[in-house]
């Protein structure tokens, strides 16, 4: 009676505490804004669905499963964030039945509750389960294939292997830096049988050899993408400065709250610890029956793929694995110190560190990881709110995506903003984020002479305007009726001779009505300077359908595009659509363009 009641107590708990987080998740998976590599993957993969193929955009955003679900998501219900971030919220779902099953291993009821509660209040890995990506996503799938594979070294079921390969195929499929982890589970299988040859009859020998070959040939064109994107030079997150200072700081910094070097040593005690708790199993209980422990499983995966990674960066030249790519060492190694603890009585009360930790970092508007990646629409609107017809804005890179998706809310558009200038006097408007500002303010004096118009603090965003304008001196302008056509190109202007002064700031000014009536038309504004050859020296394209999602466009633009720093060898311009499908019909009425060299800053009128 007395066990049942604690068991009933254990789950009633564990349940609760999920239903709360799982609430929390939803909450903020419908309040936050995209983070920038969110974004990323909704404009790549997710709106237009071009996510496997040919056309693909070679980028380490595309996380398969997760555009995949995303995109068809998307065409159910449209753009909705919340929404399209359900299949890590699901995911999350699963994560806790694999965390509560393993917790439930332990040999005290109270660190078991406090184990699971513990691996639920980690703020930088929930966050991961209200996103648009792929790391959250696959952590459920993984945890579970991790469980199955425990159960099957217990029970030899047919079920227990299908359902070990089938979560471990999802997971790589949501996150490919999971390919190590895959070769592991399937090697374990292997010794599995190795070890029981003799005792698992025929057709469980057959079983896993054909689910194994089955596996092998549906995760190939996983493979074959994962070197496609490192042939590609996507996979350019992290570097090879060491394993410590890549994975083991950047962990300890989003978890612990810090990352200083001492806590390397106690890691080193940690697997010391664990190893020397492995060995003295072994010794005790024989080969056979240290196969069917938890703790050796999980321990084979977090020391496999340590092992695994030190490899690729050795002979692979493979970056290690930072922050959210490392993301699956996090519960491999809490579970292996909660084994630990069960040595040690009143060590449980240790864990609510975290479920305190994370009470300290809820947040529906921020995040514990790159919070600087979010533009908030608070401060969007306010910036956009002071911007004039015309003015030029210069935005920080990991701005740029998500002031296109907060463009493609409003009515009211559309400024391109420019990231290849510098923050300088050419632009009329510069966002930048908090670190960048405090550079720029003591080496640069030119910020002296902008004015402070927003700030966000979650994000520290900052946006500065011109306090005065610049004189400007007409060099051409060119004025048309109608210009339509339905080809590849529908050109704007030429202009093959018409720059003469090298180091100057030119600013192309354009009012024009445009109307393409076919929605999701991959159509380019672009801009290209040309030398006296006619090639090409600077182009600039912008992607309309980044400010028009899923709408035909029927617009009227008044924008203007700067030159900055002209070099001596552009001489000409040229300005045109591009559209990647031939026979859009395009249609632009009532064109102006005007091209204006700027100059000395004008006295405030």
């Amino acid at each position: 009676m007395q066990l049942s009641q604690s068991r009933n107590i254990r789950f009633i708990t564990a349940l609760s505490f999920t239903a709360i987080i799982l609430l929390y998740l939803l909450i903020r998976a419908f309040n936050t804004e995209f983070i920038s590599d969110e974004t990323a993957a909704y404009w790549y993969y997710v709106y237009r669905g071009w996510f496997w193929g040919d056309q693909v955009v070679w980028d380490a955003a595309n996380h398969p499963l997760n555009s995949f679900i995303g995109y068809h998501l998307y065409n159910q219900v449209g753009d909705v964030p919340g929404i399209l971030r359900m299949g890590s919220i699901v995911s999350f779902l699963l994560y806790a039945f694999a965390i509560y099953q393993f917790t439930g291993l332990l040999n005290r009821k109270r660190l078991q509750i406090f184990a699971f509660i513990a691996l639920l209040s980690i703020p930088y890995m929930l966050e991961y389960f209200a996103y648009l990506r792929g790391y959250g996503l696959s952590m459920g799938f993984y945890m579970c294939s991790l469980w199955f594979l425990y159960r099957y070294a217990n029970t030899f079921k047919l079920l227990h292997l299908v359902l070990t390969y089938v979560f471990s195929f999802i997971a790589l499929s949501a996150n490919l830096t999971l390919l190590n982890s895959l070769i592991l589970i399937i090697s374990a299988v292997g010794l599995i049988h190795l070890s029981h040859f003799k005792t698992l009859k025929w057709w469980q020998h057959a079983a896993f050899i054909f689910g194994t070959l089955i596996l092998a040939r549906i995760t190939w064109p996983l493979i074959a993408f994962a070197l496609k994107l490192k042939a590609s030079g996507a996979l350019y997150y992290s570097s090879l400065d060491g394993i410590w200072d890549m994975t083991g700081k950047s962990l300890s910094k989003y978890i612990f709250f810090t990352d200083n070097d001492l806590l390397m040593f106690g890691f080193l005690l940690v697997f010391i610890l664990v190893l020397f708790q492995l060995w003295k199993a072994f010794s005790n209980n024989g080969w056979k029956s240290f196969l069917k422990m938890s703790n050796t499983w999980i321990a084979y995966l977090f020391f496999g793929n340590l092992v695994a990674v030190l490899l690729m960066a050795f002979l692979m030249k493979v970056n290690y694995p930072e922050d959210r790519t490392g993301m699956y060492f996090v519960p491999l190694f809490f579970l292996l110190v909660f084994h630990l603890m069960q040595k040690v009585k009143q060590s449980d009360w240790l864990l609510l560190a975290f479920p305190i930790s994370l009470v300290l970092h809820l947040s529906i508007h921020s995040s514990v990881f790159t919070p600087e990646e979010r533009l908030t629409t608070a401060f969007y609107q306010n910036v956009k709110a002071k911007l004039e017809p015309g003015d030029v804005v210069s935005i920080y890179k990991t701005m740029f995506a998500n002031w296109h998706y907060q463009e493609s809310h409003q009515n009211k558009m559309v400024h391109f903003p420019h990231t290849s200038m510098r923050q300088g006097n050419e632009a009329d408007v510069f966002l930048t984020r908090g670190e960048v500002q405090k550079i720029d303010t003591l080496r640069n004096p030119w910020i002296n002479d902008y004015v402070l118009i927003a700030h966000e603090p979650n994000s520290d965003h900052f946006a500065y305007k011109r306090k005065y304008k610049r004189k400007e001196q007409l060099l051409f302008q060119k004025d048309s009726s109608l210009l339509q056509g339905n080809g590849e190109f529908l050109e704007l202007l030429n202009q093959p001779a018409i720059f003469s002064k090298a180091g100057s700031d030119v600013k192309l000014k354009f009012q024009f009505f445009l109307r393409i009536d076919e929605i999701r038309q991959s159509t380019d504004f672009v801009v290209v300077t040309l030398d006296e050859k006619g090639q090409i020296v600077r182009y600039l394209p912008m992607a309309l359908e980044l400010n028009y999602q899923s709408k035909a466009l029927s617009k009227q633009f008044d924008f203007s595009v700067m030159l900055d720093n002209l070099t001596p060898d552009e001489k000409g311009i040229k300005v045109y659509l591009w559209s990647r499908k031939i026979g859009v019909q395009h249609l632009v009425k009532q064109l102006h363009i005007k091209v204006v060299e700027e100059g000395e800053k004008m006295k405030k009128q």
